[in-house]
């Protein structure tokens, strides 16, 4: 995440339920180039919902 609030695995931020982020991890090929993934993710009472899944048919490696 590259706005606040910032969170890790380590981090102490505190998400609530019903609340929305999105986790931007970036893929890059020497060859290909680069591509950054967008995943909308809503905060359950359990747990999290992503609500943008990218295909998992998808192949990165090509």
């Amino acid at each position: 995440m590259f706005a606040s609030p910032f969170s890790s695995a380590i981090g102490e931020t505190i998400f609530f339920e019903t609340e929305l982020f999105t986790v931007e991890p970036e893929l890059y090929s020497s060859v290909l180039g680069g591509v950054r993934v967008d995943d909308m993710v809503r905060v359950t009472e359990t747990g999290h919902k992503i609500l943008s899944p990218v295909q998992e048919s998808l192949n990165w490696k090509e």
